[in-house]
């Protein structure tokens, strides 16, 4: 059995609080519980130690090297001999840590867990080679889309690292319901296009809920049939609330903009459809390899196509039966494991047990 360091974007531990409390699904942990039921012993790194570390880690953030959170980094340095292995679910937090194994200054295995592509934005090209010296400190680096780990393998010019792990929700947590729901919500914070969303869905008469950080929230005015809910709204945004909001409707909405087409942005709120066995309109991404039309459980919407929007809106409040069909679907690959919080855990084990074997790279 292994002792795992863990390292990631935002705080696990009080994660883990919330997941054992009930209030949130443990597919969020990425694992974690999963891993100690096998028997490893799971130790997550504090989530902020050093103040001026945390700091320096914001300003850095638009460094053209990524350098990831130097405060967790220097926690992971501190505690390295307390561990086999250091487990990253996070592709943002621990380049460092990446760059001093490919030189030879930290003897510990990395695995980490890619999300989004590495080649992307304006430095892309001039910060190929940087990645390919950050891949080769990584010991796995598997992806959450195939299409990830097919670039992942093109820029370190080989797939023995990679792959593609089939993240899935908690399937004891959400609640289920044989209704046909009325309505769409759509909710989220990163990269979301809710203003087209919006205008197609004001060509309605379909009630619609924007569930946002008032941050993120943008400016109006909005159609009479779209309503906003933020915390500035004086409206609690549990992770609970918002599933229950999704249980209700009939459908789940993932609107994103079009120019971010490197990013698997919309893919949790992907997960809470699926775990609550409802249909999902989402625009068409080419790095999210979960086809919903193929796979019956969605529809594909072009980017910025509101007419797409209002239509797939119409189609499905006038059709409860297959709305109904598709979320049923959308469930049953959660209780078959095709998409699970375990299926997922035991994938990352087993990219454990290789590294492991093999003493690392």
């Amino acid at each position: 059995m292994a002792r795992i360091l863990v390292l990631n974007n935002y705080d696990l531990e009080s994660t883990w609080q919330e997941v054992a409390a009930g209030r949130c699904p443990d597919h969020l942990l990425y694992g974690l519980n999963h891993f100690e039921a096998r028997g490893h012993e799971v130790r997550v790194v504090p989530y902020e130690r050093s103040r001026w570390l945390r700091r320096a880690s914001e300003t850095l953030r638009r460094f053209p090297i990524p350098l990831g959170d130097l405060d967790q980094q220097a926690s992971v340095l501190r505690m390295s001999r307390e561990a086999d292995l250091v487990y990253c679910p996070s592709q943002n937090v621990a380049q460092s840590l990446g760059y001093l194994r490919a030189a030879g200054a930290f003897n510990r295995p990395i695995v980490w867990v890619v999300h989004h592509p590495l080649d992307c934005g304006r430095l892309s090209r001039p910060r190929r080679p940087v990645m390919r010296v950050l891949l080769r400190g990584l010991d796995a680096y598997p992806a959450l889309s195939a299409p990830v780990a097919d670039e992942l393998a093109a820029i370190a010019g080989t797939a023995e690292r990679t792959g593609w792990l089939k993240w899935g929700p908690d399937p004891n947590w959400y609640p289920q319901t044989a209704e046909a729901g009325r309505g769409v919500v759509a909710a989220g914070r990163t990269h979301r296009d809710f203003k087209t969303f919006a205008r197609g869905a004001g060509q309605t008469d379909v009630p619609v809920w924007i569930v946002c950080p008032e941050r993120s929230r943008p400016a109006g005015p909005w159609p009479s049939s779209v309503q906003m809910i933020s915390d500035a709204d004086g409206v609690a945004l549990a992770y609970g609330g918002l599933v229950d909001l999704y249980s209700r409707a009939r459908a789940v909405a993932i609107p994103l903009h079009v120019g971010w087409p490197w990013s698997v942005n919309g893919l949790q709120s992907l997960m809470d459809a699926l775990g609550v066995g409802k249909p999902v309109i989402v625009t068409r991404n080419p790095w999210i390899d979960i086809d919903v039309e193929r796979l019956g459980i969605g529809i594909w919407v072009e980017p910025g196509d509101a007419g797409g929007w209002r239509d797939a809106i119409r189609y499905l409040d006038e059709q409860p039966e297959v709305a109904i069909e598709m979320g049923r679907r959308a469930r049953a690959l959660v209780d078959s494991g095709v998409r699970s919080s375990r299926t997922f855990a035991d994938q990352v084990m087993a990219v454990f047990d290789r590294v492991l074997s093999t003493g690392g790279s």
